[in-house]
């Protein structure tokens, strides 16, 4: 069904993800979610995320638009069935999504939905979020979730195509590995 892979980038709030992503996949085509939650500073609709109303995000999912949806800190978070199959036309792809949306992916498409995990400390998300978020309670908030998150780990490693990425060394290094690794993905 999917002509080339899409990397599913999975880990903890905080472990990286998005900022590995933007130095990484520069040549490839990002499939960009829809969500319910706020826009942050400097986002912007159609890039980061597809910012929409509970009600509009209520429509696509009953129009069974979406090839993945999840419920995450409260807010909705679902992909497009039509915009990966587009995204995946003559590049690979990409998408941060949780767990449970790999999954869902993965059941659907198979193979050529790849899993990136990030395995990072729960003390390096800390240090990460305090570095760009001021607000404690959304600090723990997202703290509070990381055992849940991180134990998706065992899960995935039964995946045959895993990519495992240390998290826990610079943000250079981590984007130097996962461009080694995704190399074999052309």
């Amino acid at each position: 069904m999917l002509k080339h892979f899409i990397f599913i980038l999975i880990g903890p709030s905080g472990s990286g993800k998005t900022v590995v992503a933007n130095n990484v996949f520069s040549n490839y085509k990002k499939v960009i979610s829809h969500t319910t939650r706020a826009k942050r500073p400097k986002e912007e609709n159609g890039i980061d995320y597809y910012f929409d109303s509970e009600k509009r995000f209520k429509q696509l999912m009953n129009q069974q638009a979406f090839a993945e949806y999840d419920c995450y800190h409260g807010n909705w978070y679902g992909t497009i069935f039509k915009d990966i199959v587009l995204k995946t036309d003559q590049h690979n792809a990409y998408a941060i999504l949780t767990y449970s949306g790999f999954k869902n992916l993965s059941d659907r498409l198979g193979d050529k939905v790849i899993p990136v995990f990030f395995d990072v400390s729960k003390e390096n998300i800390r240090i990460r979020l305090n570095y760009r978020e001021k607000d404690q309670t959304i600090i723990q908030k997202r703290i509070s979730t990381y055992e849940k998150e991180y134990a998706n780990k065992q899960y995935l490693i039964k995946y045959p195509h895993i990519i495992l990425l240390n998290a826990n060394q610079p943000i250079k290094m981590v984007i130097k590995e996962l461009k080694q690794k995704i190399s074999f993905y052309r």
